[in-house]
């Protein structure tokens, strides 16, 4: 299921592209850090996700650790990853490893975009824009399917049968008790073809059953 908001008109946005040294990149994210924007609320704050892709086959106790979603910290160990997204309310980092370089893609407020080498700029002022949300995968373990899974359980986790790994989202307030999660994100639309030129992650927001609400009461 997908939830869109009136669509408005983009000002002062632009999506871009360039490349930095692999080698760079830690102190990259130093900079980047300090032009994030202050969160103007606790559950909406500087998010990373990160994806592991092993060239070697995986053993079932590695698996939790491919993906990581949590609170943006420019300190973290970004090594093992080959992918990831740091984004926030205004503005989403994506970066993918090619050999010694880091091809990374910014979009969104012109205020936070980075320093790159190589850059192809195009500017988002004139396409129409709408946030929708989309369910993420998982529902939240009740005390009963933690217990059963065991010590590699933790609260908090949520699961989907067909992913073969518990799946962990960032501790927002807003999520203690979501039995879902949903991602927001940004969509850019041509208003002549009505297609998407661009989209980014903005923020994590709970989902709640409201059938079984209505049937408590």
């Amino acid at each position: 299921m997908v939830q869109a908001t009136q669509t408005k008109q983009a000002i002062g946005e632009l999506l871009l592209a360039g490349t930095i040294a692999d080698a760079d990149f830690a102190g990259f994210l130093q900079t980047y850090s300090s032009i994030i924007p202050p969160s103007t609320s606790p559950d909406s704050p500087t998010l990373m996700l990160l994806e592991a892709q092993p060239r070697h086959v995986i053993a079932q106790e590695e698996r939790q650790g491919l993906l990581h979603f949590a609170l943006f910290d420019p300190r973290f160990n970004f090594a093992p990853y080959t992918s990831g997204r740091i984004f926030h309310a205004l503005g989403e980092l994506r970066w993918e490893r090619q050999h010694s370089n880091i091809q990374i893609v910014y979009t969104g407020h012109k205020a936070y975009k980075p320093q790159l080498q190589d850059v192809k700029e195009t500017e988002l002022d004139g396409y129409a824009f709408e946030d929708r949300k989309y369910f993420l995968f998982g529902k939240r373990l009740d005390q009963e399917q933690l217990k059963r899974i065991g010590p590699r359980a933790q609260a908090g986790d949520f699961a989907e049968v067909r992913i073969p790994r518990l799946l962990r989202y960032p501790p927002l307030p807003t999520l203690a008790n979501a039995e879902r999660v949903q991602l927001v994100m940004c969509e850019y639309i041509d208003s002549t073809t009505a297609l998407n030129v661009a989209y980014r992650f903005k923020r994590l927001v709970p989902f709640h059953n409201q059938s079984k609400t209505i049937g408590a009461q």
